[in-house]
């Protein structure tokens, strides 16, 4: 679990204390809810011992406890457990089943399978209770979407799922042989072994998919290839003999799935070096990396701002005056400009005006991935006098993931193109930085700078303790620009040594009676008429699939 983990962990039950305060008159801000009538009858089970909690709960739903509402209760039928937010009486006399999630209202259908657990085993324990009033609805409590600082909304929303729920307890209860009936997925649990795999597309992200697998864990996993389908996964399974991407069947793959399979079976870059070489010069100097760090607060800071709205509150440069540093035209020097918002006041017009200075009015903007072009978007909508020169500054960005995902595939990639996975795979001794400045400050990721400047808005952090993270998020987010340029001249050191590798090969290849044709890095790029041309130099047959034709033209000459 990543430190961001923990700090949403804390965000939500922050969000839900709020709520079970302000719900229950126990003196809320008034900025999140309207203050309650009266304070209802409230308790809360906090044993730990699942049986001894369920049997609190049920005393407490009895109709002469005085208790009308109860946080954290437990329920137990047979061997299901489920232990809720909050279970109150409603106005029927009945109960009311009350999950607390700190999402949007918008995303309350993914909370609908949860919330019939917890009230399908309440309403089955509560049936065995006869001093009990049976569970009568179910309900969400989550961020209304709709909220604007600083109101007059109420920043969190209610909703009644009561039918959802009922068809949802419905799909899980009444087809016993359903394979995600509650039946059938007791009678997993309880065998003496687990079942076999069955792969499914959502098993590339499961965190246990190696423990599932067992010693048949694929060193590169079919999951890896961008834009899978199930079918397509099927189909790929139907036709290898193992779960790695090496031994599929190439013959179906796409483009860029192909490129994948090409530099996983040669264990070695797949470089289309007349693009890599294309993007790389139209590079304009002086070349500027622009990274931004920004926060997206449950409870929006600033007036006109929505829960979870991200904002910029730092960005880093780096300035170059070569566009090829460290490879073939020198480095020359490294400017740094940087900014950080100060966090007790809403910096955003200000934070506009000193990114347009940093970036000058020529030379071209290096990102990594959409999010500056989208961050820079709203900038320009929300300082409408910054609005024409931010458009300038549109016009100059160079997505260096675009351009990587376009030119340059590695085995270790393992089919994606982020940064935390290329620069690593391109610049393996640069992820000593990052590691040296977790241990130092613990900022050393985009989710512990949100966190920790989150806590700085809000006055969390104080003293001493919040200049020394303000120092650790200027230093984290320079490191993440240094990396930029490190992975830049990584891409010409690669094409450089394509380049080289390329001289060889032609001078091997000219060495051969009919092998005149120059090699290229990647020959999925090519053409099929262009791939039959260069086999009938060589001799070769011409019939068959793409694949086919790309694999005939690899094999080594027979001597």
């Amino acid at each position: 679990m990543t430190t961001f983990d923990l700090f949403l962990m804390r965000e939500g039950r922050r969000f839900e204390d709020n709520v079970v305060q302000s719900l229950y008159g126990w003196g809320a801000s008034e900025r999140l809810v309207t203050s309650t009538s009266r304070p209802p009858r409230t308790a809360e089970v906090t044993i730990i011992d699942v049986e001894k909690a369920a049997a609190k709960t049920l005393e407490l739903m009895g109709d002469d406890s005085g208790i009308d509402t109860i946080l954290q209760p437990t329920f137990l039928h047979g061997d299901l457990v489920a232990r809720g937010d909050v279970v109150r009486r409603g106005d029927d006399g009945g109960w009311e089943i009350v999950e607390i999630k700190s999402s949007l209202d918008k995303s309350h259908r993914k909370k609908v399978p949860d919330l019939a657990f917890t009230t399908h085993v309440a309403s089955e324990s509560v049936a065995t209770s006869p001093l009990s009033a049976p569970i009568s609805s179910s309900a969400l409590v989550s961020v209304n979407s709709s909220y604007v600082s600083p109101g007059p909304l109420s920043l969190y929303s209610y909703q009644d799922l009561t039918s959802e729920v009922e068809a949802e307890i419905e799909s899980m209860t009444g087809d016993p042989t359903s394979p995600s009936s509650l039946q059938s997925l007791q009678s997993l649990t309880k065998a003496s072994s687990p079942p076999p795999p069955i792969p499914k597309i959502h098993c590339g992200k499961c965190p246990v998919f190696s423990s599932c697998v067992g010693s048949s864990s694929p060193s590169h996993p079919l999951w890896e290839f961008q834009r899978l389908s199930q079918p397509k996964l099927d189909d790929l399974i139907s036709k290898a003999p193992s779960l790695e991407v090496a031994d599929c069947d190439p013959s179906v793959l796409s483009a860029s799935q192909l490129s994948h399979y090409t530099a996983v079976k040669s264990r070695s870059p797949v470089v289309k070096v007349p693009l890599l070489q294309k993007r790389l010069t139209s590079l304009t100097p002086p070349v500027y990396y622009l990274d931004f760090e920004a926060v997206g607060m449950l409870e929006p800071p600033y007036e006109g701002m929505r829960p979870y709205e991200t904002y910029v509150t730092q960005y880093s440069v780096h300035v170059s005056e070569s566009a090829v540093p460290g490879a073939g035209g020198g480095e020359g020097a490294l400017l740094h400009r940087e900014y950080l918002a100060e966090p007790r006041k809403d910096c955003r017009g200000e934070l506009a005006g000193k990114l347009v200075e940093d970036l000058g009015d020529k030379g071209s903007i290096v990102v990594y991935s959409p999010y500056e072009r989208t961050q820079l978007k709203k900038l320009a909508l929300s300082n409408p006098s910054l609005s024409d020169p931010i458009r300038k500054v549109l016009g100059r960005l160079v997505d260096f993931e675009k351009l990587i995902r376009e030119t340059v595939v590695l085995p270790e990639f393992r089919g994606r193109t982020s940064i935390k996975v290329t620069l690593p795979s391109l610049r393996p001794a640069f992820q000593e930085a990052y590691a040296k400045l977790a241990e130092e400050t613990g900022i050393a990721d985009g989710g512990a700078a949100n966190g920790k400047m989150t806590e700085l808005i809000r006055g969390d952090i104080q003293g001493e303790e919040a200049e020394a993270t303000k120092r650790a998020l200027l230093e984290y987010c320079k490191l993440d620009t240094l990396a930029m340029v490190e992975i830049h001249k990584a891409l010409w050191g690669l094409l450089e040594g394509e380049s080289k590798k390329d001289d060889t090969e032609d001078e091997a290849l000219t060495t051969q009676p009919g092998s005149e044709q120059p090699f290229c890095s990647d020959l999925s790029t090519l053409r099929v008429v262009e791939l039959k041309e260069m086999l009938r130099e060589k001799n070769l047959p011409v019939s068959g699939k793409k694949a086919d034709l790309i694999e005939r033209l690899q094999q080594p000459p027979k001597p």
